[in-house]
Parts: structure tokens; C-alpha cells; sequence
């Protein structure tokens, strides 16, 4: 059991090492890879927005019309701030 050093990949210029080497006919490019998470964003950016947006008629509806806010309000609040947070970090 040991690290086949024969099939792993050579190092780059700059001397780093892809975890393994790629399929036929697909060069590695560390410098300036191609980006894919535009939709994940976009995706994340939506459900937030919506998100905020029911929560916010949630809040409403218990604290102005309801007078009755819970502790459940506060349980659902605290994530949406994080996730946010998260999102814009």
C-alpha cells in the first residue's frame, strides 16, 4: 500500500500539483479556472429574497395584528440573519 509515483502528476511551473491528473483531452489551469457558481449565486440571492420577504409578513402579521409574537419568531429570524451574513461574505 503506497502512493504510485509513477501515475501521479507532474507539479506546474509554480510548482503545485493537481490531487490528480486530468481526463484526455482537458488541460488543468490553476491561474484562472472557469467559474461556475454565477447560478448557485443567482439561486441564493432569490430564496434569500424571498425568504425575507414571507418572514417579514410573518413578523408583521404576529407583532402588529396578532399581538402575540412567540419565541418561534425569534428562532426563525436568527437564521435568515446568518444566512445572509454568510451569503455576503
Amino acid at each position: 500500500m503506497g502512493i504510485n509515483r509513477a501515475s501521479a502528476p507532474a507539479p506546474d511551473d509554480n510548482g503545485r500539483v493537481a490531487a490528480a491528473a486530468p481526463p484526455a483531452g482537458v488541460q488543468s489551469d490553476f491561474d484562472s479556472p472557469d467559474w461556475t457558481g454565477g447560478n448557485i449565486v443567482e439561486a441564493n440571492i432569490v430564496a434569500l429574497t424571498a425568504s425575507a420577504i414571507f418572514l417579514g409578513l410573518r413578523l408583521y402579521t404576529r407583532t402588529c395584528l396578532v399581538r402575540q409574537p412567540g419565541w418561534d419568531d425569534g428562532a426563525f429570524s436568527s437564521p435568515l440573519f446568518l444566512s445572509s451574513a454568510g451569503i455576503m461574505y
